[in-house]
């Protein structure tokens, strides 16, 4: 026997519309019928809109069809274009989202913009999670981070910078009445300095998980400790010239509670110190039941921490490790240069949802938790048999000055790359011709970045790579492409070759094409395309392209915007 979708409960049609996109669920159901009709504009039925990148008319619709008659029933908000946020709120008040509970901002380019957003979130009696991705070219974090702990109800914020932190420091605050007493999970991704964490703190008496990024020292001084939060159990820190006195420091206030540490340390061997570590933990942390370690020891560390990596190991193998379960590994790639870098973490189980694949032995050994996979593909040896089946993001890092052998390894034995959406390549010298080799066997990938990375082709053999690339067309899913570097009109004719149905595109230009790329793209060869970041142009040359623009009518409706990192172009 069989049953028909419409012959199903209404709250069981109300439980798998919850794991579709309400633009999907308003395109596929709403003009099936009256009943449908009635289930999607039901009070019952809480809608979450996300409206990614998309094309101009594309966003309008969305907003005029789906946001505005719903706009009491939303309860969780996500926009992730650079131009889409600006003009999503002259279209809407923040106000009038009286059901919001999410509200994910992603590139967002306006500091002021931002500011009077939070500042109105006030009046939002039921928002309790709150991301925020910005791209503000130089930061002052202070005044976001104040009207962050206005919020009457937050429980979850994340703070993600891209620009530059200015290094003013929040005062720290000793008076129940200014701190938030509901902010739970707080996660700062930004180059952030212990003299500014350590003041956000002592607003936050009861956060449980704290995740950040820090640089530089600790010189905090006063003439009162300042008051920590004391039901840490989660803390997740990435550190870069740090000392171990410094974390030392900080986690001996804030660790009694402490369950799960998750620490990444880059360039500085001092914390691969077992001793040193017990001693921490059995003082401070007598919860803990999560050690979860990585160190980075990078090319200007002492090479001996290379050589002797068994010693290493074996001071991280005595009884009070063996009796937790927690183990570690060692790996290490050396550079053309003689110089090397090594990374020591913990195993068994491998955590991360990232891993780094440089030098391994010849064990067999499958790890599942990972979704993204870099490699450092001149250095893993042809035997390995490490798997990751979870993947569905891989960086390849290629640093071999001979980039016209094919690659050592045999990805497809890593990680399956049918089921690959993200492709990342970097730092790198490669050739058209094993890029086509690898998105015969990826072509599912959606994203394709270019960082750093020399092609060595000449502009005259692109003619002949385009025809080897036209049976990888056909088939392409790519929608998103980077290329950061460079690149000639050549160039850009293969890549719309290679990838017909890009949407959104981040290029940097060589110098004196850059119209003629633009008349191009705008040209109608991607039909699909409706978003372009120009990086590193000056003002004048984003001026002579928007005269250019209007000149030529070749598109209209459109939205061009000056910002640090390039010009961006939104049309219809």
């Amino acid at each position: 026997s069989s049953t028909c979708f419409e012959d199903l409960s209404n709250e069981l049609i109300y439980e798998i519309f919850n794991y579709l996109d309400s633009w999907e669920i308003y395109k596929t159901f709403v003009q099936l019928n009256i009943r449908f009709q009635y289930l999607f504009g039901s009070d019952i039925f809480r809608l979450k809109i996300n409206l990614p990148s998309l094309a101009k008319r594309n966003f309008f619709l969305r907003s005029e069809k789906l946001v505005k008659p719903n706009i009491n029933r939303i309860v969780s908000l996500s926009l992730s274009n650079h131009c889409a946020v600006d003009s999503f709120f002259d279209l809407f008040s923040i106000h009038s989202f009286i059901s919001l509970e999410t509200l994910i901002l992603n590139r967002v380019t306006s500091n002021k913009l931002l500011i009077e957003l939070l500042n109105s979130l006030v009046l939002l009696p039921h928002l309790f999670t709150l991301y925020i991705t910005s791209s503000t070219y130089y930061l002052d974090v202070n005044p976001i981070i104040q009207c962050i702990f206005h919020l009457p109800i937050i429980k979850y914020c994340k703070l993600k910078c891209y620009g530059e932190l200015e290094s003013t420091l929040l005062p720290c605050n000793h008076d129940k009445n200014y701190q938030c007493q509901t902010l739970e999970h707080l996660v700062i991704d930004g180059d952030f300095s212990f003299n500014q964490l350590t003041p956000i703190l002592t607003y936050t008496p009861r956060l449980t998980h704290l995740s950040c990024r820090l640089e530089s020292s600790f010189d905090f001084k006063t003439n009162e400790p300042p008051p920590m939060p004391s039901y840490l159990t989660d803390i997740n820190l990435n550190c870069c010239n740090v000392s171990f006195d410094e974390i030392e420091k900080f986690l001996s206030k804030t660790s009694h509670h402490l369950q799960r540490l998750r620490l990444t340390m880059h360039g500085n061997n001092t914390f691969l110190c077992a001793d040193r570590w017990e001693q921490l933990i059995v003082n401070h942390m007598p919860h803990l039941h999560m050690f979860d370690f990585m160190c980075l020891i990078r090319e200007y560390d002492h090479p001996l921490d290379c050589i002797l990596s068994d010693q290493l190991l074996d001071s991280f193998k005595s009884s009070f490790w063996a009796n937790r379960q927690w183990f570690f590994r060692y790996q290490y790639r050396p550079s053309n240069c003689g110089t090397f870098e090594g990374i020591f973490y913990s195993t068994h189980p491998y955590r991360r949802k990232s891993y780094e694949l440089y030098r391994c032995g010849t064990y067999e050994t499958t790890i599942n938790s990972v979704s993204h996979l870099t490699i450092g593909i001149d250095s893993v040896p042809m035997d390995t048999f490490i798997h990751f089946p979870n993947v569905t993001k891989l960086t390849l890092i290629k640093n071999d000055i001979d980039s016209n052998r094919p690659l050592k390894i045999n990805l497809n034995e890593i990680v399956p790359l049918m089921q690959l959406t993200r492709l990342v390549i970097r730092e790198s010298m490669f050739s058209v011709s094993q890029l086509i080799v690898l998105l015969r066997f990826s072509l599912n990938i959606e994203s394709l970045t270019f960082i750093g990375v020399s092609f060595i082709d000449e502009p005259h053999s692109l003619i002949r790579r385009s025809d080897q690339a036209a049976s990888i067309s056909k088939a392409s899913k790519v929608t998103e492409l980077r290329i950061d570097d460079e690149c000639s009109l050549e160039y850009v004719h293969f890549f719309a070759r290679l990838c017909p149905r890009v949407q959104d595109l981040a290029i940097v230009t060589t110098r004196r094409q850059h119209e003629s790329i633009v008349r191009f793209l705008l040209s109608g060869h991607l039909q699909h395309l409706f978003f372009v970041c120009l990086g590193y142009l000056s003002t004048s040359e984003g001026e002579q392209i928007e005269r250019m623009i209007d000149r030529d009518s070749r598109i209209f409706h459109y939205t061009i915007k000056n910002h640090h990192t390039g010009w961006y172009l939104w049309w219809w």
